[in-house]
């Protein structure tokens, strides 16, 4: 709202540029399970997708820079069901990343069977004194 506006609809200017009322704990907590909810949102789309080096550098980023937050009080009660169904998708997504790494390195393992075993030799296999 600008200055003028405020002037029109009678709202003072002095309401204008105080601070708001800081966030209810309510609010804080609501605010930091809407972070952690969609960082798994984010992991599961990523694990859905066809290309997982696609984002892989946003989720590394975004999981290691992460802090527990300096969270008011203790959890709202009416917030612990949302938390308790996020930390269970989060143990979900755990796991699935766990078979994936897991997979991925029995794929690069094989890979590396596959490349030694169809090598070309570094150097002759016999040599023939014929000649």
């Amino acid at each position: 709202m600008t200055a003028q506006h405020a002037h029109a609809s009678g709202t003072s200017l002095a309401a204008l540029v105080q601070p708001q009322r800081p966030h209810s704990n309510h609010d804080v907590w609501a605010a930091a399970l809407d972070e952690l909810e969609q960082a798994v949102e984010r992991i599961v789309a990523w694990l859905a997708s066809d290309d997982l080096s696609d984002g892989m550098e946003a989720i590394i980023l975004a999981t290691s820079t992460w802090s527990v937050p300096d969270l008011p009080g203790q959890i709202p009660t009416a917030l612990v069901p949302r938390a308790q169904s996020i930390a269970v998708r989060q143990g979900v997504v755990r796991r699935e990343l766990a078979e994936h790494v897991s997979t991925n390195r029995g794929h690069a393992r094989l890979t590396r069977q596959v490349d030694a075993a169809t090598a070309r030799p570094v150097a002759p296999a016999y040599l023939d004194l014929r000649v």
